[in-house]
């Protein structure tokens, strides 16, 4: 995999805002079903609401010196800001302990730059 990685370029891999590395599932670890599609779309129809309350909020202090850490000292490009900010604004329209109209927690950011630098991952 690693191999694989190390051939598609930086600028490529700047463009993916999800990185996320799945372990392979065997048969005999595989689960029941879960929840039913209805109670997904009612989840789903849920965070659309919170996340358009979002979209306009501000980011907390800490949230925006992580930001300018992670451009500063680890390298992440503009796109890669971009991406990290709109990506934290979904994880806090998810997050169920989040008040209305509360800015963007530093532990969204955190979150969203761990998923743009998993294993093997380029920023």
């Amino acid at each position: 995999m690693a191999r694989y990685q190390n051939r598609v370029s930086g600028p490529l891999l700047d463009r993916i805002e999800l990185r996320v590395e799945v372990e392979r599932v065997h048969w005999s670890e595989r689960q029941e079903p879960g929840e039913s599609s209805d109670a997904v779309a009612e989840r789903v129809a849920g965070a659309r609401g919170r996340l358009r309350e979002t979209a306009s909020a501000e980011l907390e202090t800490g949230a925006s010196a992580l930001l300018e850490q992670a451009v500063d000292g680890l390298g992440l490009s503009m796109r890669g800001l971009r991406h990290s900010i709109s990506l934290a604004t979904t994880i806090a329209a998810l997050d169920p302990e989040r008040p209305p109209g509360a800015p963007i927690a530093r532990v969204h950011v955190a979150e969203s730059l761990a998923y743009r630098s998993s294993p093997g991952a380029h920023r």
